[in-house]
Parts: structure tokens; sequence; C-alpha cells
């Protein structure tokens, strides 16, 4: 692909995920125009909610793999050749996560609304919606944001910038963009820390598959705690 059809790809992506994230994830404004809809069907209202996060989602995971299709097979040969130098630095990566998230939930004691609102939707999936939710917190999800925030900024961005920049950059954007008000900046950074490690890894190999796999390792981790521990 020739820089001018590459610079379109990444604009592409980048801009509805920003526009994606910001309408989304900006719970009041969302939940305004869903009311306004559906009027006081509070039922309803949170059913479409959840359809509005996952079809987006899976609209933005279909997009990923049509403009990548041609890099996806040969990094996924590439990964699998090495996947014992990838299976030892993901599971250093999630032990290093684990110890972050212990050392750094001493001092940080607030919930973020971006983990409220995955608490809240867990809670009221049910059925395929339910199915729906767990294919895009633990994989699709995981998928988009590893193309925009490590094959785009860092991947791309190389060309102009410093690997050791764009990784600061590319895990500071990460933090940020899963908090939604000024007062949850002390939340983003166990989110920059843990972009630091997914980059890490990403500019390690040079391959995507291998920050997929650590992200979608994290958020597995994730999901089935809150199911049966917490």
């Amino acid at each position: 692909m020739n820089m001018f059809n590459t610079k379109i790809r990444d604009t592409v992506i980048l801009i509805y995920y920003l526009v994606f994230m910001i309408f989304l994830f900006n719970i009041p404004v969302t939940s305004y125009f869903i009311n306004n809809l559906v009027g006081e069907n509070t039922e309803l209202s949170k059913n479409i909610f959840l359809i509005i996060f996952c079809s987006t989602h899976f609209l933005l995971f279909f997009l990923s793999i049509i403009f990548f299709r041609k890099e996806i097979q040969s990094k996924w040969v590439d990964f699998l050749f090495n996947w014992k130098s990838n299976l030892k630095y993901i599971f250093c990566g999630i032990v290093l996560i684990f110890v972050l998230n212990i050392i750094l939930g001493i001092f940080l004691k607030q919930q973020g609304t971006n983990q409220e609102s995955l608490d809240i939707m867990l809670k009221i999936s049910s059925g395929i919606l339910s199915i729906l939710f767990y294919l895009v917190t633990v994989i699709v999800g995981p998928i988009n944001e590893e193309v925009v925030f490590r094959r785009i900024l860092i991947g791309d961005g190389n060309k102009i910038f410093s690997k050791t920049l764009l990784l600061i950059f590319s895990s500071v954007s990460f933090g940020l963009i899963h908090i939604h008000k000024i007062s949850e900046l002390p939340i983003a950074i166990p989110y920059i820390c843990v972009g630091f490690i997914f980059g890490y890894i990403y500019i390690r190999f040079n391959n995507i598959f291998s920050s997929i796999a650590i992200h979608v390792l994290n958020n597995l981790i994730g999901i089935l705690l809150l199911l049966f521990i917490v």
C-alpha cells in the first residue's frame, strides 16, 4: 500500500474510533439520545445501548480486516513461527500487569466511569446480547484498540517519529481514552502502564498479533474476575 492510501486508511480508522469513543462512552449524551428515542422504557434503552456498543465495535473490526487483509496472513505466520518467544513475553507482561494493578490499587481507590459502564453492561446483558458483549470485550475490542494504538500510531507513525516517542504517546492516548472526566485523570495511570506494556511487545516483535494476544488474555482475565470473584 502506497503512502497516500496508508494515510487515507489510517485517517478513516482514527476518525471513526475517535467519534465512536466520544459519542458512545460519553454516557450522559448517549443516554439523553436513547431516552428521547424510546421514552421511559429503561430496559429497551439499555438494550439499545448494548446494540450500539457491539455493532460499532464489529464495524471497526471488519473495516480493519479489509484494510489490513494483505498483512494479516504474513503476520499470523510470523506470530506462530515465533510462538515460544511470544509466549514468554506475554506471560511476563501479564505478571507485570498483575503486580502493577496490585500496587496502583493501593493508591487508586476510585472506579472510573469506563469500568462502571462495563460493569453495568455485564449485568444487564442477556441472550445473544450477552454473547456479543463478551466477544467485544474479550476479542473484538482489544483487536480494535491494538489496530488504533499500536499498529497505526506506532507502526505507521514510526515513519515520521521515533518509536520511543510513539510508545509514550500511544500509551498516554490509550490511558486517556479510558476516562471520561478530568477528575478521573489518576485512573488513567493503570491504563497508561498497560498500554506501555502492549506497545513494548508490539515493537519487540513488530507484529500486531503479539500485542493482541496479551491484550485479549488481559481482558479475559478481567472478565473472569468480574464474573466469579468480584
